[in-house]
């Protein structure tokens, strides 16, 4: 094991990032709903240079019967890539990993022909997980179990060999160059079994390995301390004289020494414990401890942390249960335990029939890290007990992971005296065969999730001045179909209220953090947090139409009833951008007329939202859009656009055939179509106007009502003028809107070219507008926009005739 980066530069890490650690919990199931027996199970994990992870370990899902399988996610467990590398006839358990200084990776493992037939293997890949080269033993009972790459780019590989040395089986340390290469190799043992499962990179340039060590009837741990060349510095054995012990893992501590861990078969505590050691640097026993509860506890393997205590994972059965949960133990400097956490599945989870490694680290950012598999209800509620699955789970630095499953194990530690004895090892060098191996690869990403008590949360915001807020929290997601978290029953402890709160909803909340403990009826345990915030409640608008004798837009609404809003806000889009274009007191009428310079329904139209404004200022989220109607004509043909904002179920058709307004309506057609001929237009002139009725009616005040959405007004001169003969034709003359509230368009039509005159009077007779001019035959308008309102009258003189037209003009 490779330790990313030393004490000190943790140290200042978790000085200035220590509140931004990011904690999760993965599962990775490739035959998620199966009844096939197809798991994933993870070995080895190393932090990778972007503060990300990969884990390796094996499936049965695969190219063999076993293959090598390897994760790449990145700092927040979110999957970069998954691959499976294998040959067809072999099993292949990837033990350890490490990133080598081109970014790429390097993998060594077990790999196995047959129930007696053993052999190890070692393999590059690039970033992105493509094998560039693969080799595997060729001997039996050579097997390969841990990787460290030297400062040189050089890769050193330790683990077991039977072919060389003194004894049975003795530790096998190998040499390769960057491209797999064999530099040189040795087989270091005594008369009885030896081998190396753990290998650090040491401060002095060189490294160390832990493993067992068999000089003596009971086994023990064997730790051998080497120089940059690879040459012995000192070995050690340590054993109990009523135990056989197995060190597993090996970390430089920051005081120049080392925690040596495993597993001890005979305890203090239960029938199998965990085990620490601390040695000085010359391999002198400082203190020794056994951990676990009074079951099976066994894969300890541990770390120093940066604030220099222990992390030690394995796997201990807690809560009674029979077999065990991976866990997590964190111990002060000298060994005592500071809590002790468990992380998998409904009354335990691990069983397997290789040695796991249970790999733990502590990552850059200060968190803990643990890797391996877990069978059995770990993640929800869909039976998953066929096969395990390879679990990652990323803890804060009291073990606890907020949206994940953990709980307190009760774990308990006891002294345990060791002897500590010179281990005189014959070295002996060794000509291991290393062949090239095919390795076919595949791409596969299988069946990922974030696991545990995994929470989301749905809250209403607070009222101004209020404490109104609610909070929602949905331990629910979609893996597959609807898949809910945990186990149920549920039992919910808000921070609210001194903890009165005890069910999913929170309510009577005011503006700010809260926080939600939940704890499934196998003691999965996890921590939420959400935020509610003050925010203006949002306001929908009603309808919007358009005023015809304004030839303006309006948009109307139906205000609530409370003291809380302060203004309305209507905004208008403005070439795909909603801008604030007016504003309306509370205490106004609930409508908007929109004036802005250069809106003109008669030419296209338009979408509006709007928002509320409280009295504490803020404000609300954008109303959904309402779409105005506009329509052209084409003679006696109408086109529409399509009005947007609330169900309705037919477009009304309505004609005015005099031009005081009097409009009828002449069809209806369904609300999929958008054009209408009229079959019987009026011989003079048509306006035609477009209306939807809304389904409940809007109510901008009490004494003023809008049940229907129309649009601007179009009109058409009658086909029988222009049917006539020019001689006989008579002119004719129009003003519309009318009554208006701004201007209104004088349009008439005369059969000769001659002179035109025009003359309009108010009430009292005087004259306030006059035009004179010579007009050609045919169709003309102009816009007359008088400043006051009131009664006027319009004289015109066209083709020797006198036409005469009451005007109103409103406010």
């Amino acid at each position: 094991m490779n330790k990313s980066i030393n004490l000190l530069v943790a140290f200042i890490l978790l000085s200035f990032f220590g509140n931004a650690q990011t904690t999760f919990q993965n599962y990775y199931d490739r035959d998620l709903l199966s009844t096939s027996y197809f798991y994933e199970f993870g070995q080895g994990v190393a932090e990778t240079t972007d503060g990300g992870f990969i884990v390796v370990g094996n499936t049965n899902l695969g190219f063999g019967p076993d293959d090598v399988y390897a994760v790449r996610m990145d700092s927040e467990g979110d999957t970069l890539w998954v691959r499976v590398y294998g040959e067809l006839s072999k099993k292949e358990y990837a033990r350890a990993v490490v990133e080598t200084i081109d970014g790429g990776f390097v993998l060594v493992g077990e790999s196995r022909a047959g129930s007696s037939t053993y052999g190890g293997f070692i393999m590059k890949t690039d970033s992105l997980g493509t094998l560039l080269w693969s080799k595997t033993t060729t001997s039996n009972y050579e097997m390969l179990n841990d990787v460290i790459e030297m400062t040189d780019g050089s890769l050193i590989v330790a683990g077991r060999t039977q072919l060389f040395g003194a004894g049975g089986a003795d530790i096998a340390i190998i040499k390769l160059s960057s491209a797999g290469l064999v530099l040189w190799s040795k087989a270091i043992g005594g008369s009885g079994d030896e081998y190396a499962n753990a290998i650090e990179n040491t401060s002095d340039g060189g490294f160390v390995i832990a493993g067992n060590d068999g000089t003596y009837s009971w086994g023990g741990f064997g730790v051998v301390k080497f120089d940059v060349n690879g040459d012995t510095l000192w070995s050690r054995g340590y054993r109990v004289q009523v135990s056989n012990y197995e060190g597993l893992e090996i970390d430089q501590t920051s005081d120049g020494g080392y925690i040596v861990s495993g597993t001890t078969y005979g305890g203090t505590i239960g029938g199998l414990d965990m085990v620490m050691l601390k040695i000085s640097s010359t391999g002198v026993v400082e203190w020794s401890r056994d951990y676990g509860s009074v079951g099976t506890d066994q894969y300890g393997g541990a770390v120093q942390t940066s604030d220099g205590g222990y992390l030690l994972g394995g796997v201990a059965p807690i809560n009674g249960a029979s077999i065990g949960d991976m866990v997590m133990i964190k111990t002060d400097g000298n060994g005592v335990i500071s809590w002790s956490k468990g992380y998998s599945a409904e009354y335990g989870s691990y069983a397997f029939s290789i040695n796991p490694r249970f790999q733990v680290m502590e990552s850059s950012d200060g968190a803990y890290v643990l890797v391996g598999g877990c069978t059995n209800n770990f993640w929800n509620t869909i039976s998953n007990s066929n096969s395990y699955d390879l679990i990652i789970t990323k803890a804060d630095t009291l073990g606890n992971v907020p949206q994940g499953c953990f709980k307190n194990a009760g774990l308990i530690s006891s002294v345990v005296t060791y002897t500590e004895f010179m281990a005189p090892y014959s070295v002996v060098a060794s000509t291991p065969s290393l062949t090239s191996a095919t390795f076919s690869e595949s791409n596969t990403a299988g069946n990922y999730s974030h696991t545990g008590l995994r929470m989301d949360f749905v809250t209403t915001g607070v009222s101004c001045g209020l404490c109104d807020g609610t909070a929602l929290v949905d331990l629910c997601d979609t893996i597959v179909g609807t898949v809910c978290s945990g186990a149920e029953p549920y039992t919910y402890l808000w921070d609210v209220n001194a903890g009165s709160q005890t069910s999913a909803s929170a309510t009577g909340l005011c503006s700010g953090g809260y926080t939600i403990t939940v704890t499934d009826f196998i003691g999965c345990t996890g921590v939420g947090t959400t935020a509610v915030s003050s925010a203006a409640l949002p306001q929908e608008i009603c309808l919007v139409t358009v005023d015809s004798a304004a030839t303006k837009n309006v948009v109307v609404w139906e205000k609530p009833v409370t003291t809380a809003i302060d203004s309305f806000r209507i905004y208008r889009d403005i070439v795909g951008v909603y801008t604030h274009i007016g504003s309306v007191a509370y205490a106004d009428l609930s409508e908007f007329v929109d004036f802005t310079n250069g809106v003109n329904p008669q030419t296209t139209s338009y979408r509006y939202k709007i928002s509320t404004i409280d009295t504490c200022g803020n404000e609300s989220a954008l109303s959904a859009y309402h779409e105005t109607i506009h329509l052209t004509l084409n003679g006696s043909n109408l086109i529409w656009d399509n009005y947007e904002g609330f169900p309705f179920f037919y477009y009304r058709i309505l004609r005015d055939t005099i031009g005081l307004g009097g409009f009828t309506k002449i069809d209806s057609v369904t609300n999929n179509n958008f054009t209408f001929t009229d079959p019987n237009p009026s011989l003079n002139y048509n306006n035609y106007k477009i209306e939807i009725v809304h389904p409940d009616g809007c109510t901008a005040e009490k004494t003023k009502n809008y049940n229907s959405s129309k649009s601007n007004t179009s009109f058409a001169i009658g086909t029988g003028i222009n049917a006539k003969n020019k001689k006989t034709a008579k002119a004719f003359l129009l003003v519309s809107p009318n009554p208006f509230t701004e201007f209104t368009n004088i349009s008439y039509e005369t059969s000769t070219n001659g002179p035109v005159q025009f003359e309009i009077y108010d009430l009292m007779g005087k004259k306030v507008w006059s035009y004179k001019g010579i007009a050609k035959a045919g169709r003309h308008s102009m816009i007359w926009k008088p400043d006051a309102s009131g009664l006027y009258f319009i004289d015109a003189l066209m083709d020797s005739r006198h036409f005469t037209e009451k005007i109103i003009k409103i406010k």
